[in-house]
């Protein structure tokens, strides 16, 4: 189905718009609530994964094992960060959920949009649209 054959169905642009109302959403509350702390966290996890690229290059098995030890707290440690974005946004999302799903039935009830002979249903548009629009949306305001 073509793109413009899906924008004229307006419970497929009704969930566009609700999923890229998620994304802005969910995007800006890990602005807010992640915090300095939760950037270096980040940053020191993806300094670990470019060392340990290095040493499994290098096949030097000690500091592999060494950079896996600090790598398991480094990510303890940016879970528990990310964690207050999330505990934001939750209550909003269920809410949505609850709202779309008591609209177009279960997760696999209402077929949505056909694309390349596949049918779609809801939950899948949404997460179609929320990809699309979530990966730009954090780029864009330096989440990653």
């Amino acid at each position: 189905m073509a793109l413009f054959q899906v924008l004229a169905q307006s419970s497929a642009v009704e969930i566009l718009l609700i999923s890229f109302a998620l994304a802005v959403m969910s995007g800006m509350a890990t602005k807010i609530f992640l915090g300095e702390e939760g950037r270096a966290a980040r940053q020191k996890l993806n300094d670990l994964q470019k060392e340990m690229k290095e040493a499994q290059k290098k096949g030097d098995a000690k500091k592999l094992q060494k950079l896996q030890g600090e790598m398991m707290t480094s990510m303890m440690d940016s879970f528990r960060h990310q964690f207050k974005p999330m505990l934001v946004t939750f209550i909003p999302f269920l809410l949505i959920f609850w709202w779309l799903s008591g609209n177009y039935g279960g997760v696999g009830a209402q077929p949505m949009v056909e694309i390349f002979g596949y049918v779609i249903y809801w939950f899948g548009w949404y997460f179609i649209c929320i990809m699309v629009f979530s990966i730009p949306i954090n780029k864009l305001l330096k989440n990653y």
